[in-house]
């Protein structure tokens, strides 16, 4: 078996190239034949497995979500099995692949072959200024208040993880504007100003909060949490409570599930997916599920019993 390894050195706030020789070591010691790449740019993931990925039978990213989210843009219409090494900031999607135990136990896992095969969601969007585009994401998607968040945790230096996310949370709070947005799914249609959309494959964003603590990545469904628009004192009482995925009993969280989403705004809007900013003018998006699209390296998944 031939692994193709391609890391990213920034991630984890240069966390990566730190422990590179050690995964370098590990790998030469337990004899996989592999190949490792080094990216200057989130280009580079695109280059390195349209030219070198029909050579390997595994294509396995080192870095976070953002990296993995690069990687099934670059790859999603290939037949090929993926995996992540999760050295990044948040690492959301290695949870629900249930990695994130140490490094050395994370590299066995991905040696040893067990795989999963996962929904991945597909989004166009269409933004004030004409543009549009689509992309895949694999853990989350989220508008509004949470994209802003993102925005801010990518700039800033040093800190990851919750405390990364609880701090950006205060910046951006600070002066949010809300917006009035049009939800329509088949399940349902309602218009209003909300605070956030967030949308998950995966339970977990933001570097732990579980925000859709009972999305199941292999049932053909997204998971979608709502938050409407609240006072500064009621989202500091909302937020908390994320973090175990309790919030979704509160009367300003609507939460429902769905195969199909399209969202309006009457002014833009900044929107992620998995991380990584997709726009900061977006006028509406359609999102749909793709079910079992894509193969995953995987040590058993997160998310089985673990409903609350």
């Amino acid at each position: 078996m031939r692994y193709l390894f391609i890391a990213n050195p920034i991630a984890g706030k240069g966390r990566t190239k730190k422990i590179l020789p050690k995964i370098e070591s590990f790998l030469i010691k337990n004899k996989v034949d592999y190949k490792l790449l080094v990216t200057n740019s989130a280009d580079d993931i695109k280059f390195f497995a349209e030219n070198y990925g029909e050579n390997f039978d595994r294509i396995v990213v080192i870095g976070g979500d953002g990296t993995i989210h690069n990687l099934i843009n670059a790859y999603a219409t290939k037949s090929k099995i993926v995996g992540v090494l999760p050295t990044g900031s948040g690492n959301d999607f290695a949870y629900t692949l249930g990695l994130k135990k140490s490094l050395y136990d994370d590299l066995k896992t991905l040696i040893n072959e067990e795989t999963h095969t996962l929904d991945i969601g597909y989004t166009v969007i269409s933004n004030f200024d004409g543009s549009t585009s689509s992309k895949f994401f694999v853990n989350s998607l989220g508008i509004g208040f949470d994209a802003e968040v993102a925005h801010v945790a990518s700039k800033t230096k040093y800190i990851k993880g919750i405390i990364l996310y609880l701090i950006s949370v205060f910046r951006v709070l600070v002066n949010y504007n809300y917006r009035r947005i049009n939800l329509k799914s088949q399940e349902l249609s309602h218009e209003d100003e909300f605070l956030m959309i967030s949308i998950g494959n995966g339970k977990t964003a933001g570097g732990g909060f579980k925000l859709t603590p009972f999305a199941e990545p292999n049932d053909g469904l997204l998971d979608v949490c709502v938050v409407k628009k609240v006072s500064k004192m009621k989202l500091l009482q909302i937020l908390p409570l994320a973090i175990i995925g309790k919030h979704v009993k509160r009367n300003e969280v609507m939460y429902f599930q769905t195969k199909n989403l399209e969202i309006t705004s009457e002014k833009p809007l900044y929107i992620h997916a998995d991380g990584e900013i997709l726009s900061t003018n977006m006028k509406s998006i359609k999102i749909h599920v793709l079910k079992q699209y894509a193969r995953f390296l995987t040590d058993g998944l997160a998310y089985v019993n673990e409903k609350t």
